[in-house]
């Protein structure tokens, strides 16, 4: 009886041991728990900043059904504002990537040939490097010449106000329809002439302002593409192939 009453306590200290210790582990489970959840967030935060947010938005909703760490757990999309550039929203434009400031150079250059383009002399084609006005050579010369024509002085004005209000790089290029030129040996040679003898007149214009003439023509270029870009490639002839474009490119 003595033995079998002390076999007694020894069972009772096992069995307490033994609840002791199972209890005593409980908290690795929490442990284990927080750890997962830290290291979900790791991963997310090392790869969110070389991944795409369309594949971000897909990880982290994963993620947020699984570990309820994103706002709207249980299933919910993060939600993710993209920093969008700044768009031109007029009268049929709309181009990505272009500045604020662009957007109101475009804006001014539209206001400023608008009777222009009214009347069809004037085509302005802008794009996220840069914008293209077009002018019928109409408004310049005549037929064949290279000679700049009385009457010309409004719209020469308006592009000198147009130069003026950038530092950018200007382009200034001349096109002709295919017809055999009478005073040129080519068009090459008419296309250049022109192209040069607008350069001449407006850098003569800005002479007399007082503008610093070595500077400003430090931005230009001088083209001379003949026939080789025609705006209308279906009519050879066409009157609207013969133009003197200004490329206006954003630095």
């Amino acid at each position: 009886m003595a033995e079998a009453a002390e076999e007694a306590p020894k069972k009772e200290k096992k069995e307490e041991k033994k609840c002791e210790t199972a209890g005593g582990l409980r908290w690795l489970i929490t442990y284990a728990d927080m750890i997962t959840l830290l290291l979900g967030v790791f991963i997310i935060l090392v790869g969110s900043s070389s991944i795409e947010t369309k594949k971000f938005k897909e990880m982290s909703s994963a993620f947020s059904r699984v570990f309820s760490i994103f706002k709207g757990g249980g299933g919910e999309k993060l939600e993710i504002r993209e920093k969008k550039k700044p768009v031109l929203e007029k009268s049929g434009y709309r181009i990505p990537g272009v500045t604020v400031p662009k957007q109101r150079f475009i804006e001014q250059i539209e206001k400023g040939f608008k009777e222009e383009v009214t009347e069809g002399k004037v085509v302005i084609m802008p794009t996220e490097e840069a914008i293209r006005v077009s002018f019928q050579d109409r408004l310049f010369f005549k037929k064949g010449s290279d000679q700049i024509v009385f009457g010309s002085e409004k719209t020469l004005s308006k592009i000198e106000n147009l130069l003026f209000s950038t530092n950018d790089h200007i382009i200034i290029e001349a096109h002709t329809d295919q017809s055999q030129p009478e005073k040129f040996r080519s068009n090459w040679e008419l296309a250049a002439r022109r192209a040069t003898a607008l350069l001449s007149i407006l850098t003569k214009n800005l002479t007399a302002k007082g503008i610093d003439l070595l500077e400003f023509e430090k931005r230009f270029e001088v083209v001379a593409f003949a026939d080789t870009e025609l705006a209308v490639p279906s009519d050879p002839l066409s009157y609207k192939n013969n133009r003197v474009d200004i490329v206006i490119k954003y630095e």
